[in-house]
């Protein structure tokens, strides 16, 4: 899980032990509360950037501004 995604087939689940299943469930959950403390430790800066963002975006959206790329 070096990228963070680890890619588990159904077939594969059903194949795996009770152990081996319950280490893949820890593992995810803990790349998943690191992802969050990362997110949560943002400085202000981008905090405040992305709530900006978010306010123009839906300001553009509301009066169907559409911006061409």
């Amino acid at each position: 899980m070096e990228n963070g995604f680890l890619i588990i087939t159904e077939k594969d689940w059903a194949n795996f032990t009770v152990e081996r299943q319950n280490w893949i469930i820890y593992e995810t959950l803990k790349s998943m509360h690191n992802r969050m403390k990362t997110l949560e430790n943002r400085p202000l800066w981008d905090k405040c950037c992305s709530f900006i963002g978010g306010v123009i975006g839906g300001i553009a959206a509301a009066l169907g501004v559409k911006v061409a790329i």
